[in-house]
């Protein structure tokens, strides 16, 4: 099983940061999953928190794929896989790359 953590919002109101509702976390799993499916890779998701989706596939070898995918869009904060947490900032450490040479 694979879990995204989402990252807080600005709530547009009170100019607060929260965490977001389950309606809002809802929509943005279909938006992820929707991305996903348009470059075939078959994911489905489940809210279990306001701010956290559980992620299944059927085809336990795309795991990496949809890690990298989530990983990738700026509203996950983490991911866990197998008992394994990646963040954010030790992902971007990863994979950064160094500026050009001026």
């Amino acid at each position: 099983m694979m879990f995204a953590t989402l990252d807080k919002i600005k709530d547009p109101k009170t100019g607060e940061w929260r965490e977001r509702d389950k309606a809002e976390t809802e929509e943005l799993a279909f938006r992820h999953k929707s991305l996903m499916q348009s470059g075939h890779l078959e994911a489905t998701p489940y809210v279990i928190d306001p701010n956290k989706i559980l992620w299944t596939v059927q085809d336990g070898s795309k795991g990496y794929e949809v890690k990298k995918f989530l990983m990738e869009q700026p509203e996950v904060e983490e991911f866990e896989w197998d008992q394994k947490k990646t963040t954010k900032a030790s992902w971007n450490f990863g994979t950064r790359r160094s500026p050009p040479s001026s």
